[in-house]
Parts: structure tokens; sequence; C-alpha cells
């Protein structure tokens, strides 16, 4: 599911010559979740990372399993960009996962959990 949002930006990657590094492990569980929409969250993401990536940079994107009891994942994503700040970065990630606030002239998403 990440390797297919990843695979999906690669073309945007490409065109602004950013290299994507998929870091996961061999054995990475398989999860229950709403792939299609987990899809949209990460493409939105990547694509927003790419954008603010600097032209011949590097994204990267990681996947760790818990080692305590293998019930969860943490995913990591990084780039070569100016960085954000924390505050900032609530406002991104509301984004992403929302859509863009009202007013903004597109419809707005949410995420049941």
């Amino acid at each position: 599911m990440i390797e297919d949002a990843l695979q999906l930006q690669s073309v945007l990657a490409d065109q602004m010559q950013i290299r994507l590094f998929p870091i996961f492990p061999d054995d990475l569980p398989s999860a229950l979740v709403d792939s299609t929409l987990i899809c949209r969250v990460f493409q939105n993401l990547v694509s927003y990372v790419i954008n603010f990536t600097p032209d011949g940079g590097a994204v990267t994107v990681s996947v760790e399993v818990d080692t305590t009891d293998r019930s969860s994942l943490r995913i990591s994503i990084g780039d070569t960009g100016p960085g954000i700040s924390p505050l900032k970065s609530r406002s991104i990630i509301s984004e992403i996962c929302n859509g863009p606030s009202e007013g903004s002239g597109s419809a707005r998403h949410t995420i049941d959990p």
C-alpha cells in the first residue's frame, strides 16, 4: 500500500529529480486498514513532501514494526527540504488528512476512526 503510493508519486519525483528511498522490513506484517483511504493519505503526504523538497533532493519513507508485540507500525517520512515549524506541521497534517480548510474551494474530507 505504501509502495503503491510512492509509485504513484514517482512521476512527480522524477520531474523534480528527487530520489525516493523506501525502507521497509522484509517481514512487514499486514495491517487491517481502509487501504484506499490510507493510500490517498500517503499520496497526499508524499506529494506535499516532494513539492517542498528542492530539486535534486531526496525523500525517505521508512516503516518500522513495533518490536514489543508487532501490533503497530511506525511510518516516518524524511526529506532534504528546509523543514517546517511544529505549529505549521499540525496544520499541514490536518490538511493532508482532512483536505483543505473550508473556503478554499476544495471539498473537505474527514477520516473516521
